[in-house]
This record gives structure tokens, sequence and C-alpha cells, in this order.
């Protein structure tokens, strides 16, 4: 025996004794990855056990799956997420993700069914779904910024606000998204405290321009007289149909006649009897216009766009609902008929 293995002094003894240690580290460790794959995929189906739909007219459970049928499948889910049939397009990406090994795809597909959820109206299935996501793979820019839509509108900002520091290093611009939700929070903190809360508005405005037409909007509602003083004159056609849907029980002559934008926008409502057809605002110049030869059935209508998206809407938003962009609205105003009733005003 001594003839066949080397003595422990011998230096061959010490090299054979390194490479079997190599030897079971590498299998230990191949070992403990495919344990660890194998865990991470059961946690997976058990966790998409939850929400498992059974009404589907595409019956899944007798059908084998192919590669051939991921693009074939997505496009149909696609096609039912269209048409708003959420609940058939849900099972289809719950299929799929059964059946898909591909990490990289089934990431991908677990996005798609969380902003489906999302859509939907699961808000507590989608923060699931993404915060899944995250912990596999924690720098996913999509799902971090999904996750704090779904936290806005659960009304968890402070949540969403720990998703900056992630985001910052990912190298992700956040200002924007920073100074929404910290707004947000100064909605929900100071909401017993009128005072308090334009106190921290005001603060706001002057601060963080991207907020300048939301929180004008809210003071007009708080404080009617410190709205018109911080108005700005050089952003009117920002908030034209805040302005415009004003009460006259709401409006400040006083600074109103002291410009010539201002007071040919309530001219041209009505508001006001001395003619003025100066704003370069060309569609309240042509009211006004009209109005001093005599017309007077015609009035402003809004249409709303998104900076990004580039799609319309009838309804002001401070979140796009197409493509969830902050503070991305533009504001277009349209001569149209007038109605018998004219004042709809929030305020």
């Amino acid at each position: 025996m001594q003839q066949i293995l080397p003595s422990y002094k011998d230096p061959l003894f010490s090299i054979l004794l390194i490479i079997t240690i190599i030897l079971v580290t590498v299998i230990a460790t191949h070992g403990l990855s495919i344990y660890s794959k194998k865990k991470s995929k059961n946690d997976l189906l058990e966790f998409l056990k939850k929400f498992k739909n059974t009404d589907c007219t595409f019956d899944l459970n007798v059908t084998i799956f192919e590669s051939n049928m991921l693009k074939p499948l997505i496009l149909l889910a696609e096609g039912f997420n269209s048409n708003g049939e959420y609940h058939k397009a849900i099972n289809i990406y719950l299929y799929l993700i059964d059946n898909i090994n591909d990490y990289k795809i089934k990431n991908n597909l677990l996005n798609s069914l969380g902003q489906l959820y999302l859509k939907a109206g699961f808000l507590e299935r989608a923060k699931h779904i993404f915060i899944k996501i995250l912990k596999y793979s924690p720098r996913n820019i999509e799902s971090l910024y999904n996750l704090s839509i779904v936290y806005d509108m659960l009304n968890e900002y402070n949540k969403a606000l720990l998703l900056i520091e992630p985001l910052d290093i990912l190298k992700e611009d956040t200002e924007n998204f920073k100074n929404y939700f910290e707004y947000k929070i100064v909605l929900t903190t100071y909401k017993n405290s009128k005072k308090q809360k334009i106190i921290e508005l005001e603060k706001m405005i002057k601060n963080r321009p991207s907020l300048y037409r939301i929180i004008l909007s809210d003071l007009f509602i708080l404080d009617n007289h410190l709205a018109w003083r911080i108005l700005d004159y050089t952003r009117i056609q920002e908030v034209l149909d805040i302005l415009w849907m004003l009460p006259k029980s709401k409006l400040d002559l006083d600074i109103i006649s002291k410009h010539n934008t201002l007071s040919t926008i309530y001219y041209a409502k009505g508001y006001i009897q001395k003619p003025y057809v100066q704003s370069d605002i060309f569609s309240v110049d042509m009211l006004a216009i009209s109005k001093k030869s005599g017309f007077d059935r015609a009035d402003l209508n809004f249409l709303y766009l998104c900076d990004i998206c580039k799609q319309s809407f009838s309804l002001s938003f401070n979140r796009c609902s197409n493509c969830m962009a902050i503070n991305s609205i533009i504001v277009e105003g349209k001569i149209a008929e007038k109605y018998k009733q004219t004042n709809y005003s929030i305020f």
C-alpha cells in the first residue's frame, strides 16, 4: 500500500490532495447550482399557482408545449390584451412561464404578465410579480419603473421613493420621478392641515418647475389669492385650461387687468366687457376677435396630449394612462360651438 500511495511527505501527495479538493469543490458547486435553479423554478411555479385562472377558451391543460409555439402564443396573448380579454392573455402567459426554461425569456414573460395585471387593475398581483422579478434580477430597470407605477396607484408613495436609489445607481434620470412622489407625500402627509399643505406646496412650486401645473391647480382650490400671486405669466399656455375653467368668483381682476394675455382670455370667456385681443395664443385671440365682431357662439374645448407617446385625451392627467409618463401633458385649446352650460369647473 505504501508503494501505491505516495508518502504525505512526498510532493506528489500534496498535488493529489489539491486536485482532490478542487474536484470535490467543482462537483459540490455544480450540484448546488442545479439545486438552486431547481428550487428557484419550483418557487416560481408555486408563486404563479396563486394566479391560476381556468376561464380561457384556449385549452392549455391538454396542449403539449413545443418551442415553435412561443411566438404564436405571445401574439395570441397580445391580441387578447388589445381586445380587453385580460383573463385569456394572463392564462397564456402563465402557461408559457410554466413551460419555458430560458431564464431571459421567462423574465420577459413575467414582466409582460406584471404589466398585464397592472393594466387589468390587479394591482396587488402586479406588485408581487415585479417584486419577484427584482428578487432574481435587481437591475431590471423596466420592473423598477413598473413597480413605482403600482406603488403610485396603491398610494404607497414612500415605497416608491425607495426605488430612486437603485435607479440612480443604474444611471437613470430620476429628478422628475422624485419630485412627483415627494409632491404626493406632501398631499397625504398634510391632508388634515390645509395651512401646512399650502406652505409646502408654495415651496415646491418655486423650486420644482416640473410640478408647476399640478401644484397651481391645487393652489387655486386651497388658496386662490396665493395662486394668482405666483402665476407665471411666461407659462400661461401650460395652464390655459385651468384659467379658462375658473369660475368668475375666483378671478383676481386687479391682477388680470394688468396683463394683456389674462385680459384677453377673460374677455373671450365673457367675464370682462372691455375688448382685448392680445394674448399670443391663437385660439384665444380668434375667440376674442369673434366676440368683438358680435359673434358669441364659440367656446374653447381642450385636448390633452402626452409629450412622450403622443396619445391624446379629452381629460387632463398627471400621469399618462397610455405610457405612464409623469407630467408629460401638453394642453391644446380648440375652438368649438358653445353649449348652453359652459362652466364645467372643478373649482
